[in-house]
């Protein structure tokens, strides 16, 4: 699906219908961009250094990627507060699953 812009099924499927081809990395070259294009994780170490060592103006690095295509559960957790004070039963029931959670977090830096 890279280069369109789908409209996405409820489900989160890829659309049916024909889409519209887009290529970003030639727009932002119309704009005055330079543009490096990475396909593995080296090409991405190269384009970095070239488009830090770059002082000549804007530079892109385009990455192809695949929307639909996830990762691993890795098991993270992200710090994002519930509210402390509500009447709602829901909210009451999420903030205590988020003290619950906090509780079980593990600290890997020392605090100062």
């Amino acid at each position: 699906m890279n280069g369109t812009v789908p409209v996405d099924a409820p489900d989160l499927s890829p659309p049916a219908a024909e889409t519209l081809p887009i290529d970003l990395a030639a727009n932002a070259e119309t704009l005055g961009a330079r543009v490096l294009r990475a396909r593995t994780i080296a090409d991405l170490r190269v384009a970095l250094a070239e488009a830090k060592a770059h002082a000549g103006g804007p530079v892109v690095i385009h990455i192809e990627t695949d929307r639909y295509a996830g990762v691993p559960d890795y098991e993270g957790w992200w710090d994002v507060p519930v509210a402390e004070v509500a009447d709602d039963p829901g909210v009451q029931a999420a903030r205590e699953e988020y003290e619950a959670a906090r509780r079980a977090q593990r600290q890997y830096v020392e605090a100062p």
